[in-house]
């Protein structure tokens, strides 16, 4: 996947990817994936995680990195059932 295609997934900008990986002390988008891959390669994740304020950046990372994993794991086809399914 390219950043421009997950840009478009989120309805966001490429440039948005890439602040988004820095705000979390990534890199770039390439060591995003490097570090997905890693992370889908080494760990079993069990659900989705909230994001608390009083987290350390370590926490938020690993959460923000297991519901983005969980994310992708889902079918094409829920996609449309979670959209509709939003207010």
């Amino acid at each position: 996947m390219s950043i421009h295609e997950l840009a478009a997934k989120a309805v966001a900008s490429s440039a948005a990817v890439v602040r988004f990986c820095r705000s979390v002390g990534i890199e770039g988008f390439p060591a995003l994936k490097i570090r997905l891959s890693a992370e889908v390669e080494n760990t079993s994740y069990v659900g989705y995680f909230d994001v608390e304020s009083n987290e350390t950046v370590h926490s938020i990372i690993d959460k923000m990195l297991s519901n983005t994993i969980l994310t992708f794991r889902i079918r094409p086809v829920n996609w449309t059932r979670i959209r509709l399914s939003r207010p």
